[in-house]
């Protein structure tokens, strides 16, 4: 007589389901890990190439800041299109206030009528307009 055996089957235990569980999870946290961090390297080097592009953009106007504060750009702007003039030696006119506290007023040399200051007021407000 032949005799079978019967062999059991062998079943995972408990303790090495719950082993081999933990063992997925931590890699899967890990593999998640190393996704976020490539993601924010990424991000990163983007980032690092825009701030490198406004910076430059921050020396250009820099550097036309510069040019149209030079006092050659500010008169040829007021020359041009303001249309002011530069003023002439026998025009200025200077007030010492060194000695007193008075101040001369230069007398006017010639009088002025009515009409002459109605036109006078007219030519201001045309000034003011343009």
């Amino acid at each position: 007589m032949k005799k079978t055996k019967t062999t059991k089957r062998k079943y995972l235990s408990p303790f090495t389901f719950c082993v081999s569980a933990v063992c997925v999870l931590l890699a899967a946290f890990v593999l998640n890990g190393y996704i976020s961090l490539n993601e924010l390297t990424l991000s990163s080097a983007g980032k690092k190439k825009e701030l490198d592009e406004l910076n430059a953009r921050n020396s250009v106007l820099c550097v036309e800041i510069d040019r149209k504060n030079s006092l050659a750009s500010i008169e040829q702007i007021a020359t041009e299109q303001l249309g002011m003039v530069k003023l002439e030696a026998f025009r200025i006119h200077t007030v010492n206030l060194a000695d007193s506290d008075t101040v001369e007023i230069a007398p006017e040399k010639e009088k002025k009528s009515f009409l002459d200051g109605v036109v006078s007021s007219f030519n201001i407000l045309y000034e003011y307009l343009n």
